[in-house]
């Protein structure tokens, strides 16, 4: 099982386009919020091993980052 979450700087289509790319090499799924309030998606969260049940994004306003959350279940080999 994986969890790579982070700030990847990703305020450019080919950051993300790099990102995503190695993501899917490595088997990893790109957790997508519902509602999310960011103008500028920096911060993602991607996993293998796990099936999500929920993930948020937490406003505030001390930072231009907002913390994300993530409620996973471990799959069972």
């Amino acid at each position: 099982p994986v969890i790579w979450a982070g700030d990847f700087n990703t305020w450019s289509p080919g950051r993300k386009e790099f990102l995503n790319r190695r993501a899917t090499d490595l088997g990893l799924t790109h957790l997508i919020p519902r509602d999310d309030p960011r103008a500028l998606i920096l911060d993602h969260i991607y996993v293998r091993g796990f099936t999500p049940i929920f993930t948020e994004v937490l406003t505030m306003s001390s930072s231009d980052h907002y913390p994300m959350g993530a409620v996973l279940r471990l799959n069972s080999n």
